[in-house]
């Protein structure tokens, strides 16, 4: 089966992504692949300019976000029209609610959507259900995900957790992190830059 980025972020991942859907949808054309998702970081601000660029280059888009809060993360990918709308309630939540946890609300508003997470809070709170998997990223520590998923039957699915393009774009990702924690390079944590693999590989 040919392989399709289902974590993939565009500058809608603001101060995180360097590219824009249009740009990204013409990358994963002329690199022989015919599907991607945005999965941009805690909206879908994008969207519209996705499903557009995505329909100029011939792609098939999948629609989803990431949404990450209070230690908690996960992919959403949307399935049906009742996943986009249970995707768009979680989204206002995270943003309105200052109490939001992933791991609660995501159990009665799951319907419609796939959802990848490696945040083992997730996976207990979603364990047993369909449409969920564990997701091992690339620059992150996947291990113990694989070994819950293991003894949970939970089928595990590799991304690259995509935020740029090319591998020379990584230090413009980098500028972007520093910049919004008005930091050094020098003092930036690890946790909060992709690795320099998240590129747009084919």
């Amino acid at each position: 089966m040919p392989f399709v980025h289902l974590n993939v972020h565009s500058q809608y991942s603001l101060m995180r992504g360097t590219a824009g859907p249009d740009a990204l949808c013409r990358a994963v054309r002329g690199r022989g692949m015919d599907t991607v998702a945005l999965t941009d970081t805690n909206g879908l601000y994008g969207l519209v300019f996705f499903l557009q660029a995505a329909e100029e280059a011939g792609v098939r888009p999948i629609v989803g976000a990431e949404v990450a809060a209070s230690g908690e993360r996960a992919v959403l990918l949307v399935r049906s029209a009742e996943g986009y709308a249970n995707l768009c309630r979680i989204l206002t939540r995270r943003h309105c609610d200052e109490g939001f946890i992933l791991s609660k609300m995501l159990p009665d508003f799951r319907e419609g959507l796939a959802v990848l997470s490696d945040s083992l809070s997730v996976l207990r709170a979603l364990r047993g259900s369909c449409g969920v998997y564990a997701e091992l990223c690339g620059g992150r520590r996947w291990r113990p995900v694989l070994d819950f998923a293991r003894s949970e039957r939970i089928t595990p699915v590799a991304t690259n957790g995509v935020h740029f393009l090319d591998p020379g774009e990584h230090r413009f990702h980098t500028l972007l992190r520093a910049i919004d924690l008005n930091t050094k390079f020098s003092r930036l944590p690890e946790s909060e830059l992709a690795p320099p693999s998240a590129w747009l590989m084919s």
